[in-house]
């Protein structure tokens, strides 16, 4: 899928969204902020000649049509055909780790971290595919996988992050 980013707003991202089209592309992304009102947005939407796709970025300080009550239907009626929210995922991320990291260095452990909630280990496993991976490993490879070597030891450690290392660099 080759998208387009128009990167602007009014008739100037219709021409550029039938400029990618033109080129070959397979859709056009719209950035929200760039339209002051649905109305201006569903204005360009019916100027171009392919499916486009919206981004929203939590905090950008999005025009108030956005930031109101809308529904993915509305959206869909003026032509997206996806919505992006790149950043919520990992905003969320990115909190969680900073109260991991920062309970882990208060306490020098992990006992007592009940927030935030984690997935279990096999949860995570099945969700970056790993069972597929290893599957498709097995399928195409002559020989299994052989696990990776253990860490070295004593000098040379530069770069292995070991449990003193990491709250060294919180201290």
């Amino acid at each position: 899928l080759i998208v387009g980013r128009t990167d602007t707003g009014g008739s100037e991202a219709g021409d550029r969204a039938n400029a990618y089209f033109e080129a070959g592309a397979d859709m056009a992304m719209f950035i929200s902020k760039a339209f002051p009102s649905m109305e201006e947005l569903q204005k360009q939407s019916k100027n171009i000649k392919g499916p486009f796709c919206l981004n929203f970025f939590e905090g950008l300080g999005y025009p108030a049509w956005f930031q109101g009550e809308w529904k993915l239907e509305d959206l869909g009626k003026l032509g997206v055909k996806i919505l992006n929210y790149p950043w919520v995922v990992l905003l969320a991320a990115a909190q969680a780790m900073r109260e991991v990291a920062a309970h882990m260095a208060r306490h020098q452990t992990v006992q007592g971290l009940g927030k935030p909630a984690r997935i279990s280990h096999e949860d995570m496993i099945n969700l970056i595919g790993f069972p597929e991976i290893s599957a498709l490993q097995m399928k195409y490879m002559s020989s299994p996988p052989r696990p990776a070597p253990p860490p070295p030891r004593g000098e040379g450690r530069e770069g292995v992050i070991s449990g003193e290392y990491f709250f060294a660099a919180f201290r």
